[in-house]
């Protein structure tokens, strides 16, 4: 049976275009909380040591296809130096899977790096680099059914920032490689990555909180809404729009005291529209833990 449904697959590969494609652009949509994985930049902002987890699947049978993501990212200044007034000097390591069924496994191993330049007491201006080892997976016991292949990538970006807002812009993928791990070719598109970020307070312990990100390919784009409100700055509870893909919402327990440093945790439920394929609900945690200055 196993052969049999990896042997459909690989019959209607060459048919869909969707299915040569590279999913890495998409793969998380609760995107403020993992946006360094598209804006190395990012890295950091607000901290000098963050650790990040990610994890994406569908509920009951399709829980096979899955995502999930890990990173480390700390300051190479000495903590003497790390303070208001001083540039930061941020690398990262991460790795990324994406597994679709059984046999097909997409995977990335990221590395990055980024600084962080002060351009007044509250703002300071960011500028990141991200290097990728790709890799695509087929595995399974006909003949000719199984194959693997290497190649890599990389990523630009900045972004704008202070304690209240960000603005990012990053091309990733940006050599758009080809691999070809099997008898079919995989094509990953370069895409540009816009985001957006916004907090205001509206009353005594509570304030608003608004977030957007727009991916652009040269056949594509997609767009994510995010309203929230967050109170005590500990605990929030946000409203998604994914243009013409769903509606979702989440819930954060932030800034959580963990030994020396913070924890962040949110759970995120997401609803598909009538016209997405799988027509099932997905559901997204994160976790971050993180060391101030």
């Amino acid at each position: 049976m196993r052969n049999r449904r990896f042997f459909v697959v690989i019959l209607f590969l060459p048919f869909g275009q969707l299915l040569a494609q590279d999913n890495f652009s998409e793969a998380f949509f609760y995107f403020n909380k993992n946006i360094q994985l598209h804006m190395p930049s990012g890295a950091c902002a607000e901290n000098d040591f963050e650790g990040n987890i990610a994890y994406r699947t569908y509920p009951g049978k399709l829980a096979i296809i899955r995502s999930y993501y890990a990173d480390a990212n700390f300051n190479l200044r000495k903590k003497e130096f790390s303070t208001p007034g001083n540039s930061k000097h941020v690398v990262g390591l991460g790795f990324y899977n994406d597994r679709e069924g059984d046999f097909f496994t997409r995977a990335r191993v990221l590395s990055r790096y980024a600084i962080h330049i002060p351009v007044s007491e509250e703002m300071y201006l960011s500028a990141g680099a991200s290097f990728h080892l790709i890799n695509y997976n087929f595995s399974a016991s006909g003949t000719g059914a199984s194959g693997s292949a290497w190649t890599w990538s990389g990523g630009i970006g900045t972004t704008l920032y202070s304690p209240t807002f960000k603005l990012g812009v990053s091309l990733n993928d940006f050599n758009s490689p080809n691999l070809r791990p099997v008898n079919f070719d995989f094509t990953i598109p370069r895409y540009l990555t816009l985001y957006g970020e916004k907090s205001q307070e509206v009353a005594e312990n509570v304030s608003v909180n608004g977030a957007s990100k727009l991916n652009l390919q040269s056949r594509s784009v997609s767009c994510i809404l995010k309203l929230g409100l967050a109170f005590y700055e500990t605990v929030g509870i946000s409203g998604l729009y994914y243009v013409n893909k769903g509606i979702g919402a989440a819930f954060e327990l932030n800034k959580i005291k963990l030994h020396n440093g913070l924890a962040d945790l949110s759970f995120t439920y997401l609803i598909p529209g009538q016209k997405v394929s799988p027509s099932v609900s997905q559901y997204e945690i994160n976790m971050r833990f993180s060391i101030d200055k």
